[in-house]
């Protein structure tokens, strides 16, 4: 079954936030939150997390899946209500945050987010403006985090839809959270492949889940996959269409010899039709990526074939 509203889905697990932009609390003696979305959901997150646990004060981690501006815009606000909080992320992600490029194009885009939520606040919006964002802990693959009470997340490098895209995996609730590479479904309902940085490690990626013992797969959009047979369906669609989607760029590559003729002409195919929710300047960032490490995936021959 999909769980498409916010609500408790496990012992240990809440999903706040909504269908477009999910994060997840971990409630345990030691709290955590996975990933901190965009800085507009700052007055509806600030309220998800007094309702549950009685305030940011009391979160004793942010766990990133990846170093993307949907993920990470409430980082800097609640450092600053809570400084005691650790963020935990991939070492790539810390040389992200510490690139002024970067930073730039994160508070951009944050910024042009608010337009989605145009009732938010000016006292909210001044609050969540985007400062710095500072790594804490940066684990190894496999590392594993004791909560306490034997709520245990084990952390797993899982690249491909970034460098620095990070697998979560929440014992015993047999929870996992992750980034983009675990798929996330358009309006229309199908899978959107998110290969941006590799496409060969994305594949392995997904595949590797595939070994996990999963019982709920908290998406990074688009709710929650709750379920083993279902989760392993949704696995395998998810790698389906990557394949296919790889398939397509190159073939349309192969017609235009120009990577943006392959852009411009997937943009019109598909953005209106799938119903993607991504704002489109987020959207032609992510897909010229996917174009390039797709052509990056094959060599000459495959394109004279």
């Amino acid at each position: 079954m999909r769980i498409l509203e916010p609500g408790k889905i496990s012992d240990h697990v809440y999903f706040l936030g909504d269908y477009f932009i999910t994060f997840y609390l971990i409630d345990a003696p030691q709290k955590a939150l996975i990933d901190a979305g965009m800085s507009v959901y700052v007055k509806e997150l600030t309220r998800q997390i007094e309702e549950k646990i009685g305030g940011f004060k009391n979160l004793s981690y942010i766990f990133l899946t990846h170093s993307h501006y949907d993920h990470v815009g409430l980082v800097s606000y609640i450092k600053r209500v809570n400084p005691e909080v650790k963020v935990v992320a991939h070492p790539y992600a810390k040389k992200v945050f510490q690139n002024p490029r970067a930073m730039e194009i994160i508070r951009e885009l944050n910024k042009e987010s608010l337009r989605f939520k145009p009732e938010l606040e000016e006292d909210w919006r001044s609050a969540a403006e985007i400062d710095k964002i500072e790594v804490d802990t940066t684990p190894e693959h496999r590392d594993v985090f004791d909560l306490g009470n034997d709520v245990n997340l084990t952390i797993f490098y899982t690249p491909g839809h970034t460098k620095d895209s990070v697998t979560y995996y929440l014992s015993p609730d047999k929870a996992v959270f992750g980034s983009d590479g675990l798929g996330v479904y358009t309006g229309s309902g199908s899978i959107m492949a998110e290969f941006l940085s590799d496409y060969r490690e994305y594949l392995n990626s997904i595949k590797f889940l595939k070994n996990l013992d999963i019982e709920l797969l908290c998406l990074p959009h688009s709710g929650v996959v709750k379920g083993k047979s279902q989760i392993q369906r949704h696995i395998q669609q998810h790698l389906e269409e990557t394949i296919s989607f790889r398939n397509r760029i190159i073939s349309l590559y192969r017609r235009f010899g120009d990577i943006e003729k392959v852009v411009k002409t997937i943009t019109m195919e598909d953005y209106e039709k799938e119903q993607i929710f991504q704002p489109i300047e987020a959207y032609l960032i992510n897909l010229r990526a996917m174009v390039k490490s797709a052509l990056e995936s094959v060599g000459e021959e495959e394109f004279k074939s």
